[in-house]
């Protein structure tokens, strides 16, 4: 990330203009960790139940798609935030139509939660929504604890999103509602689990019979039985819940589902080796009467994802418990020499936010399998993520020996040399990613970062606008285009190109305050007023907006209202010089010179090299007629700044006030030598 500082004097505005670093952490394996049961003829038979004509409306709850219909017909973004797991009950049903509808869908791994801040939740404009796909209540409220950036994102969030709970227990649904989301005005839509009535209906629907003993409000429990498959799990033995928990351990790690299938000795040696199961045999034979758990031809086992998450529910105890298990299984898979099943849970560790763990079976597999240049390019991609930048280069280094057409390696060790600030080796790479793949947009947007960078302002232009056409809802590469053309003074380009980044992506703070200053460049002031207060309300926090917004008001003489901005971006950053600065000048303005030099020199405190504050404090002095003062503060500022012709020519006015004119008139001359203009001005004062 980039922070570029521009001090204009006198006003002191301040330009803090943040390019953001892509990530594109690409894997050359795809691998989708979140597995469903496929049964359309169930799912429909589901959608017909909810939304039958005769059935009751519960309490005041609208429709799940009338309710999202009505959210998506205003003229603003409609986020979503769906808790429950997408099995073939409600929660599916609510995804599948925020599909039809055109959202993008979030589903963050637990560790994940923590940094939503920086994620899309709040992405893809006025007329679609995102939903954020939360399979596990209890984590997510665990995550959502004070000063969390979820809970930032709650605190800024207002009337204006929607929030969708869906398929939670009550108990869990109240806890949530009283814990943070009561108070923050979000349009609610209640999901409550089914009535009898709707529960027969759906029973009648797929020809089975309705057991109330067995009916836990969930559609999916009267076609998987959960009551008693509980009850049954509940009766086990040890070594028999075991095999459970083994198979639930291979499924945590992505080598069990509908499509994968693990080979039943790999559990034995799970449950033997790992679990400590003396009669292996036994207990699969005791399971399998169950049918919890399925022996398919070819010595196959399989386990129902919702059997694992709402039957083997005591186990693991936690997740660091299971990432510890799997490590051992991991362990095992390279005694086996099972590279494929190896290789797949390195990639579950890493989407987990296992970094270490990923990189030490990303090693395993190498061990195994020298050649496979997708091990070497996700173990440098594990390192990236904990900034070991060489580590990373030299593991996709070797990643392209093995695979010279490896695009995605090339593109990330461009992002690992600009880390280390080899920008021309980050380029090159850059390149060849593109000469490699044409369509590679990543490739050409940070491309365009490094280009930027490297001050290559027009090269770095054609770059996004590149990644833009491959890609026309990139909102960073709009708003790196714009950062950029502000850069070379085309201050109506950089305004159209974050206007485009705002569509594209309504909550994003820096965009409408690099508009702002786009604008206050253009004298719009009443403009960049609006976008400063914009970005304002996103994200209250950003202090340079403060900062800026009370410099655009001075310049539209609103003198109480800039005191107030500066004073409040120094409440929100004690260390924002800038803001000392700023307010200063604004108390010199209203002739408060004491005030204008307490603030002066505490920017000068936070920065000793301020040559501009020494100036300004000086002015001031002089104000107060301390002509020494203002003569010792115009020399620092010449020491920092040899060129600062302003500081002589002010020295010169200040030795004249105490009767030295031979050394006003050397002080002068000094300053037109500088800058001619100042003699001009000079003889007509």
């Amino acid at each position: 990330m980039t922070s570029l500082l521009s001090i204009l004097f006198p006003l002191g505005q301040l330009v803090a203009t943040l390019i953001p670093q892509l990530r594109r952490l690409l894997y050359s394996h795809h691998f989708d960790f979140y597995k469903k049961v496929d049964e359309d003829e169930i799912r429909e038979a589901v959608g017909s139940a909810i939304y039958h004509e005769s059935l009751p409306r519960l309490g005041e709850a609208k429709t799940l798609k009338s309710d999202i219909l009505d959210l998506l017909q205003q003229d603003r973004p409609a986020p979503t935030l769906l808790v429950g797991k997408a099995g073939i009950g409600k929660t599916q049903l609510a995804l599948d139509l925020c599909y039809e509808l055109g959202w993008r869908v979030l589903r963050p791994k637990s560790n994940e939660l923590e940094d939503l801040s920086t994620s899309a939740w709040f992405r893809y404009g006025k007329k679609a929504g995102t939903v954020l796909l939360l399979d596990d209540l209890n984590t997510f409220l665990s995550r959502i604890g004070e000063g969390s950036s979820l809970d930032r994102i709650i605190e800024r969030t207002s009337s204006e999103y929607g929030i969708v709970l869906a398929t939670c227990r009550s108990n869990a649904y109240d806890q949530l509602v009283a814990a943070k989301l009561d108070s923050r005005h979000f349009h609610e839509v209640r999901i409550p689990d089914w009535s009898e009535t709707e529960g027969t209906l759906l029973a009648k629907s797929l020809g089975t019979d309705f057991d109330p003993r067995n009916f836990d409000g969930t559609p999916i429990c009267l076609t998987m039985g959960f009551g008693p498959q509980q009850e049954v799990y509940g009766q086990l033995d040890r070594d028999s819940r075991t095999v459970l928990h083994g198979a639930k351990l291979l499924y945590l790690g992505g080598l069990m589902s509908k499509a994968r299938q693990p080979s039943c000795e790999l559990l034995r040696r799970v449950c033997e080796e790992i679990l400590s199961v003396d009669d292996f045999g036994r207990a699969l034979q005791q399971v399998g009467s169950t049918e919890l758990l399925t022996q398919s031809p070819g010595d196959r086992v399989f386990c129902y994802e919702a059997v694992m998450e709402r039957v083997v529910s005591d186990f693991p105890s936690t997740e660091s418990a299971s990432w510890q298990l799997l490590e051992k299984v991991g362990e095992l898979l390279a005694s086996m020499r099972d590279s494929e099943s190896l290789f797949l849970i390195a990639i579950t560790a890493y989407l987990a936010g296992q970094e270490n763990i990923a990189i030490g079976l990303n090693s395993l597999v190498i061990e195994i399998d020298p050649q496979l240049a997708a091990a070497y390019s996700n173990r440098g991609v594990a390192r990236g993520k904990l900034e070991d930048y060489q580590g990373a280069i030299d593991d996709y280094t070797k990643a392209i020996e093995i695979d010279p057409q490896y695009a995605a390696a090339y593109c990330n060790r461009g992002i690992a040399r600009s880390e280390l600030e080899d920008y021309l080796g980050a380029i090159d790479d850059y390149t060849k990613a593109i000469e490699i793949d044409p369509q590679d947009a990543p490739a050409y947007y940070n491309r365009g970062i490094t280009r930027s960078e490297l001050e290559d302002y027009q090269r770095a232009i054609d770059d996004y606008t590149k990644a833009i056409e491959i890609d026309p809802q990139d909102a960073p590469a709009y708003y790196n285009r714009g950062v950029v053309r502000g850069e070379l003074e085309d201050y109506q380009g950089a305004i159209e190109d974050y206007t485009k980044a705002i569509e594209i992506d309504p909550q994003k703070a820096k965009a409408y305050y690099n508009r702002g200053v786009a604008r206050g460049k253009l004298e719009d002031y009443q403009s960049e007023i609006d976008d400063y207060t914009k970005a304002i309300e996103i994200d209250p926090q950003l202090a340079a907006a403060y900062c800026n917004r009370g410099v655009a008001r001075g310049e539209l003489e609103d003198r109480q209202g800039e005191i107030e901005d500066y004073t409040k971006a120094i409440e929100i950053d004690p260390q924002h010089a800038a803001a000392y600065y700023n307010r200063g000048i604004g108390r010199g303005k209203l002739e408060d010179y004491q005030g204008e030099i307490d603030d002066y020199t505490k920017a000068i405190e936070i920065d000793p090299q301020f040559a501009k504050a020494y100036h300004n404090r000086g002015v001031a002095r002089g104000e107060l007629e301390d002509y020494q003062g203002a003569i010792e503060d115009y020399t620092k500022a010449i020491e920092i700044d040899p060129q600062f012709a302003k500081a002589y020519y002010d020295r010169g006015v200040a030795r004249g006030k105490l009767g030295d004119r031979q050394g006003a008139i050397e002080e002068y001359a000094k300053a037109f030598k500088i800058d001619p203009s100042l003699a001009d001005n000079h003889g007509n004062s």
